[in-house]
């Protein structure tokens, strides 16, 4: 329909945004829960948290015993896979930052070039408040139709005048006026909902 133009995002641009988003999803989840949730010191112990199990859990009453325990862990390689894994996702990233609101909190002197201070992190933050806000809630709206539905403000009036009917109460046409909001909330009220459901200059 020739309707996206400019908009449209082919070929390599979708790998690469698709990278770059695998790589931030990672690095804010998975990577920074394990680097400082120490991922290495539970998971690379394997009686702590075994990654499988060779015979099924005991049951109700068994008596467990040093060899039960060790029949039931996993073989060697699986074990030594366990620790790999715990160990690489229990390191530092050459790219990982600390954030310190001036050099001086680096007493120690043990974070080095990976310190981020003052201009930095407000320039980091506004960054990922993008990101989150575009992948998230502006995506949901465009995409959603929040216009279609907020728009019309008896369909999900963002706030009520009068409280909620009772059990068994006659709904009236002038009860339901008298519950919407007043003009001024609605006009605001669609007013975000038509400006969160237009496309980005920069969507794809």
């Amino acid at each position: 329909m020739g309707m996206i133009g400019e908009n449209m995002m082919v070929g390599e641009e979708q790998v690469e945004l698709a990278e770059y988003l695998t790589a931030i999803i990672f690095n804010i989840s998975i990577f920074h829960t394990a680097v400082n949730f120490q991922t290495l010191t539970v998971s690379g112990y394997i009686p702590n948290q075994p990654s499988c199990m060779r015979l099924p859990p005991p049951a109700q009453n068994e008596v467990i015993t040093m060899q039960r325990i060790l029949e039931t862990l996993p073989v060697k390689e699986i074990a030594f896979l366990q620790m790999n894994i715990s160990y690489n996702l229990g390191q530092f990233s050459p790219t990982e930052r600390f954030y310190l609101d001036t050099p001086a909190q680096n007493k120690m002197g043990m974070i080095g070039e990976n310190m981020m201070v003052g201009e930095e992190q407000v320039e980091l933050a506004e960054y990922l408040t993008a990101i989150i806000f575009n992948i998230s809630i502006f995506h949901t709206a465009v995409n959603f139709q929040t216009l279609t539905v907020s728009g019309y403000i008896p369909n999900q009036p963002s706030c009520m005048r009068l409280p909620p009917p009772a059990q068994n109460e006659v709904i009236t046409m002038q009860r339901i006026l008298e519950t919407l909001p007043v003009k001024e909330i609605a006009f605001l009220q669609m007013n975000i909902s038509y400006n969160l459901g237009q496309f980005s200059p920069t969507e794809r």
